[in-house]
């Protein structure tokens, strides 16, 4: 899958025109399947179900609406990639949504509008519109430089990530010509930082970090910072105070959502290898934690790359992955042709 006119590194060059710690013995809850063991992992399934499929397109990073009942998704087919609403009932398109390629690396829902960056009016901008595609579009900051993952807040601030260049690049960086879609918590070449841009234009520096997620009631930041070769998980309150490290292990721990009762977050990790000290770091699963540091869990057990949740008010989490497509679910959706590398599935958290 070709996809590096849509990578970070890609859209970067079109955007420059708390809680206690989880400490070790946290460990020692985590939930597994009856019948688990290190023995039998390889193995080991759970019961997520597919939720989008369409011919030669792969379908990325799905966040859900307040209501449960549409999904925001990156589609990329071939040449194209566009941002798409489609319904969580069966996963099917509902209407194309934008088409910046700006937009690719920062939409979330703004009530019933989705929120996204674009370079449309020329210049970065953080816009709205409808969901459903009918209707104004609107444009609620103007901003500079390179920017991603940015959130619209009810109160006219957006969270963001402000990319800095590093003063020295190494040779092995230079020499990385494709960032992996899946690893958006890597920008090569950059380091970043979480800001709070106001609506005047002004803009102050949170912590360093990446993949924000701002909690329902707007008053806490989850996002994913560097502990030594680790990324863990961290909270703090919008305005910076208050950090406070959540998770805690030789893994890499990044892309947190939050429940809707701001209760729960899930999140993308390794940690099921690095944990069991295997030494494959490859395998990526949805995991769960309390937002105060409690009840770890592992959500999805499958040698996939699963990552980028969205949970529902029902306690389902959306996620991409690259699992396998079986004949049979190509079948039910009547397609005959190829289909692309990542798709949306869906399981409830327990």
């Amino acid at each position: 899958m070709n996809m590096k006119y849509i990578s970070i590194f890609a859209v970067l060059a079109g955007a420059f025109c708390i809680a206690l710690p989880a400490q070790a013995e946290l460990f020692d809850w985590v939930k597994a399947p009856e019948g688990f063991s290190k023995q039998h992992k390889e193995v080991l399934t759970d019961s997520a179900q597919l939720v989008t499929l369409e011919p030669d397109s792969s379908e990325m990073y799905p966040k859900v609406s307040k209501d449960g009942v549409d999904l925001l998704v990156m589609v990329e087919q071939k040449r194209s990639a566009w941002l798409s609403r489609r319904a969580t009932e069966n996963g099917d398109p509902l209407n194309v949504v934008t088409e910046d390629a700006e937009a690719l690396t920062s939409f979330h829902w703004f009530d019933k509008d989705v929120a996204f960056l674009s370079n449309r009016a020329g210049s970065l901008g953080l816009w709205n519109k409808p969901a459903n595609g009918e209707g104004l579009m609107h444009r609620s900051h103007e901003l500079s430089g390179p920017l991603m993952d940015v959130t619209l807040l009810s109160d006219g601030t957006a969270i963001g990530v402000r990319l800095v260049a590093e003063a020295v690049v190494s040779k092995a960086v230079a020499r990385q010509q494709h960032v992996d879609e899946f690893e958006n918590w890597h920008v090569p070449g950059y380091n970043t930082y979480l800001v709070r841009i106001h609506a005047d234009g002004s803009e102050e520096r949170l912590s360093s970090g990446i993949n924000p997620a701002v909690s329902p009631d707007e008053k806490q930041i989850v996002f994913s910072m560097p502990v030594g070769r680790s990324l863990h998980l961290f909270l703090m309150n919008v305005d910076g105070s208050g950090l406070a490290q959540l998770t805690d292990a030789r893994s890499v721990d990044v892309q947190p959502a939050w429940s809707t009762d701001g209760q729960s977050i899930v999140f993308a990790s390794n940690r099921a290898e690095a944990d069991l000290r295997s030494g494959n770091k490859s395998q990526w699963d949805i995991w769960k934690i309390s937002s105060q540091g409690m009840g770890l869990a592992q959500v999805t057990f499958d040698e996939a790359r699963d990552g980028a949740p969205s949970m529902d008010s029902k306690g389902f989490v959306y996620f991409h992955s690259d699992r396998s497509i079986s004949k049979e679910q190509k079948a039910e959706r009547q397609i005959k042709s190829s289909v692309g590398k990542f798709h949306i599935w869906k399981i409830h958290a327990e």
